[in-house]
């Protein structure tokens, strides 16, 4: 995952609004969003390589989503950082202990940031960039490659365009999908300077990237009601920013109250 706006007790009908994009290389190999069929309780993609996702959500409310952090040292050997996601999806802990003892192992991971809830608490943000957590209030949030509403343009645009369609009255996750299909691009002296080079950081600039072997490959949206329902969408991409399918999860609710 690469972008994400999440809307936390904004909107009058949902809990929980997110609208985010997957960018990746178009041939890492991976699962469309699904029912896992070995772990039914949970719903997301799945990273084929390495076994882990980049977002999803439980029948019992659990949501996360992570992005990758452009800068910082790599790790060699590193685990995959989609067992983030996947290791709080399994957990029975709540966001903000969970939190706490992914902080203990967070150095085992290439740079990241997390978002992490449930039914029944606030939902925290994490970076293993200095092991940063924070407690989320009701708000407006956006996350890309760097630290959380870090003003990069695109995470501004993204964050204004789904602000745009929540005041404009009942959202529908195609709606979500469609504002987050933005090929808009800053001028250069906008652009954040993260050491991959201008033309990269030209590429990476726009909310929907279209490239030859590297782009935005899904495009989700997750509304969660907070007690009974919830409803992941997703659009699959292919190169050059072709459309090539889409797939739903509604998944009935049953909130289990961690220790």
């Amino acid at each position: 995952m690469c972008l994400l706006v999440l809307a936390y007790g904004v909107d009058p009908e949902r809990k929980i609004v997110l609208a985010a994009n997957r960018d990746e290389l178009y041939a890492r190999p991976s699962a469309a969003l699904a029912v896992w069929p070995d772990e039914p309780d949970i719903c997301a993609g799945r990273d084929l390589s390495q076994g882990g996702t980049w977002l999803g959500m439980t029948k019992r409310g659990r949501f996360a989503a992570l992005t990758n952090f452009r800068r910082g040292p790599a790790r060699t050997g590193a685990r995959s950082r989609g067992d983030v996601v996947l290791d709080y999806l399994r957990s029975s802990l709540p966001p903000e202990r969970y939190v706490a003892q992914l902080a203990s192992y967070a150095d085992q991971f290439g740079g990241f940031s997390v978002i992490a809830g449930d039914l029944e608490h606030e939902p925290y943000y994490f970076s293993n960039q200095g092991n940063v957590a924070r407690r989320l209030t009701p708000g407006l949030y956006g996350l890309s490659n760097q630290w959380l509403d870090e003003p990069w343009p695109k995470v501004t645009r993204a964050k204004e365009r789904i602000a745009a369609l929540l005041a404009s009255g009942p959202t529908t996750p195609e709606q979500l999908c469609d504002a987050m299909v933005d090929l808009d691009r800053p001028s250069d002296a906008l652009l954040p300077d993260t050491g991959v080079g201008i033309e990269w950081e030209r590429m990476l600039a726009p909310i929907f990237i279209a490239g030859e072997h590297y782009g935005t490959r899904a495009v989700t949206a997750v509304l969660i009601d907070g007690h009974s329902r919830a409803l992941m969408y997703e659009r699959s991409y292919g190169s050059g920013g072709r459309y090539l399918t889409d797939a739903l999860c509604e998944l009935p609710l049953s909130a289990a109250p961690g220790p």
